[in-house]
């Protein structure tokens, strides 16, 4: 709405000096400065692939790194491609207090892709548990385009999975000290599958989106609610 969106001046996030390009979804959210989340593959460095959250710093005009790469890896994001687009991507939220919390997808092989979560304080980022979807832990080892919410003093992540024959949509909660799963996969029908979540909350209720493929060429917007 309104007007045309206008480009920051700095251009894109780097430094200029090496051949960056994007390598999954951004995420924005603003606080009481613009912070950006950025999955940046680099081809000048080894290794190549880098997790980022800048903010746009006014006093220099342009984008800044906040406390280095996030990568518990080499944050490199690569796979099973969900249907429609990849499945690699970060988020990023704040609670109330304003404290960044960063979820994004990275691979420990190239046969596992996991999701993780990060918070950042005086000390820089800081790893929220071990990866949500560990198929060491009873995950799949899949996952994809997770989605971070606060609400209530709570930290919620959406994700998909592959769940070896279809992909399923999951939330789980961190209840301090692991993540726990917020009920079953919340798809329909666990024969079809469910990709693209997004969360949300009003008041004490947390709401998720997702598309789940009800036949051949259909895709429908399903939402559920919790509790």
């Amino acid at each position: 709405a309104g007007d045309a969106f206008n480009e920051h001046p700095g251009e894109g996030i780097g430094d200029g000096t090496l051949p960056w390009e994007s390598n999954g979804k951004s995420s924005v959210v603003v606080t009481r400065t613009p912070y950006v989340g950025v999955l940046a593959h680099d081809y000048a460095a080894d290794p190549p692939n880098f997790v980022y959250v800048a903010y746009y710093d006014t006093a220099a005009t342009g984008w800044t790194v906040l406390d280095g790469d996030l990568a518990v890896h080499q944050g490199e994001c690569m796979g099973a491609v969900s249907p429609g687009d990849s499945p690699c991507a970060i988020s990023v939220t704040s609670d109330s207090a304003g404290t960044l919390h960063a979820a994004w997808t990275e691979n420990r092989d190239p046969n596992t892709r996991l999701v993780y979560v990060k918070r950042h304080d005086t000390t820089g980022w800081t790893l929220l548990g071990g990866p949500l979807n560990d198929p060491l832990a009873g995950g799949f080892g899949n996952g994809g385009k997770p989605v971070i919410h606060i609400t209530r003093g709570e930290i919620f992540v959406a994700y998909q999975d592959f769940a070896g024959t279809n992909w399923q949509v999951f939330v789980k909660h961190w209840n301090g000290a692991a993540w726990e799963d917020v009920g079953p996969a919340l798809n329909v029908d666990p024969a079809r599958a469910a990709v693209s979540p997004d969360i949300t909350s009003i008041g004490t209720v947390i709401y998720v989106s997702f598309l789940e493929n009800v036949a051949a060429a259909t895709t429908n917007v399903f939402v559920k609610s919790f509790p």
